[in-house]
């Protein structure tokens, strides 16, 4: 009898990653690993390890439904800065820039905003398309890697996108009657070391993150 499968999405990250690796150390499932880059030395690794490697893109649904098909469940993952590694990144940030050098300090205040709106939208609409997708073929179960919804606690006091991004998308999943558990994870001791390495404080007393 063939195993059932779990489609893990974020395969060689770090949290997707993780799973595959314990999923596979485990034996109860077989694993379909999903990356954008299935020729990446991460995915090859996993290759080599016994998982299925399959190439899928969150902005194409086709891609989605191919990973998803047949699987029994899946562990979702979405990355809400992922644009800081790509060049959408540098292009956001140099067209604010010139908006703000051929008017004001105030445009670029309200570009940046402007901004960070459209990437939490593109965010929600990629994880609700994952929903949608589970929905329609099935799924008995997703784990969802989810925070809260700050805007909704603090009733629209305070506004934390990366957090009220994937609240939404946790509620979405309800909302449409997928079978899903949401785990929340605290930032990880790594990014101590990439994203918000401290910074040494002038006077050379102390470190700043």
């Amino acid at each position: 009898m063939s195993k059932k499968v779990i489609t893990v999405f974020g395969a060689t990250g770090a949290q997707g990653g993780s799973v595959v690796k314990a999923l596979l150390e485990d034996g109860t499932f077989a694993v379909r690993a999903v990356t954008r880059d299935v020729k990446k030395e991460a995915a090859l690794k996993l290759k080599e390890a016994g998982a299925e490697v399959v190439a899928a893109d969150l902005d194409d649904e086709k891609s989605i439904e191919a990973a998803l098909k047949g699987a029994y469940g899946a562990f979702v993952v979405t990355n809400f800065w992922e644009h800081f590694s790509k060049d959408k990144e540098i292009a956001q940030i140099q067209s604010a820039i010139q908006l703000a050098e051929s008017t004001s300090w105030l445009n670029l205040f309200l570009a940046t905003s402007i901004l960070q709106q459209v990437t939490t939208d593109v965010f929600l609409f990629k994880g609700k398309r994952i929903a949608d997708v589970s929905k329609r073929l099935g799924l008995t179960l997703v784990v969802y890697s989810g925070l809260e919804n700050v805007k909704k606690l603090t009733n629209g006091k305070l506004e934390v996108p990366h957090f009220d991004g994937k609240g939404v998308v946790e509620e979405y999943f309800r909302e449409i009657g997928v079978p899903m558990t949401s785990v929340r994870l605290p930032s990880y001791y790594e990014n101590l070391l990439t994203f918000f390495k401290p910074q040494k404080d002038k006077d050379g007393d102390g470190y700043t993150l």
